[in-house]
């Protein structure tokens, strides 16, 4: 998949919020009808399905504007530098974890020459939810595409007390009973989480935020 232009990417956002918003609302309505333990039953399933659709929300939609920048064919020294670090990841560890001075300046060498050349990095798996995408995992996500996560911190408790905790519950075996009434307003919750995502990488793009500032 490349993702070359802006309209490329929106076409790729709108289809993958669309089919998960529809399966969310069939959920709710499965939910709604379903009777007494089967109530229950569908909205324990269907609580597992919300945080499956955020967790491969946020890493499908992350990884579609890596792929959209790489694509635009940038010099590195034009990017925010979370981008630049994806292409020279290697050599940057060298820079941490080196002990040898000449390693050092060799990976230094490295980095400073690359900057006025295309930048190519990878873009599939390379944001890692580690199947548990936390309010923290999460925070590094955004870090590494650039996305400010203020308007998310009101919502950091609920993603890790209720979305994430019930979910390893439910994933782990465990009898987790809640109010199957609850199931709408923690789908509608899950949604706007993930609307909010959308809007994000979309302002992204159309501000390039992607972008460094004296290439802006």
């Amino acid at each position: 998949m490349k993702l070359r232009t802006e309209l490329e990417l929106q076409e790729y956002l709108d289809y993958e919020l669309a089919w998960r918003i529809k399966e969310i609302d069939y959920t709710k309505t499965a939910v709604q009808r379903a009777k007494g333990n089967a109530q229950l039953a569908v909205a324990r399933a269907g609580l597992a399905l919300l945080y499956a659709h955020w967790e491969g929300f946020v890493k499908g939609a992350s990884e579609a504007l890596l792929n959209f920048v790489l694509h635009r064919r940038f010099k590195y020294s034009q990017l925010r530098p979370c981008f630049i670090a994806h292409g020279l990841a290697k050599h940057l560890d060298v820079l941490v974890d080196s002990h040898k001075h000449h390693r050092r300046f060799e990976s230094i060498q490295f980095v400073v020459e690359q900057l006025e050349k295309q930048a190519v990095f990878p873009w599939k798996d390379v944001i890692r939810t580690q199947g548990n995408l936390s309010s923290e995992v999460f925070r590094s996500v955004v870090a590494a595409i650039a996305v400010d996560p203020a308007k998310y911190e009101s919502r950091y408790n609920w993603i890790d007390k209720v979305l994430l905790a019930r979910r390893n519950r439910i994933a782990h075996g465990e009898r987790l009973e809640f109010l199957a009434s609850e199931f709408p307003s923690l789908a509608d919750e899950t949604l706007t989480l993930l609307r909010w995502f959308k809007t994000d990488i979309e302002n992204s793009v159309a501000t390039k935020a992607y972008l460094a500032a004296t290439s802006s």
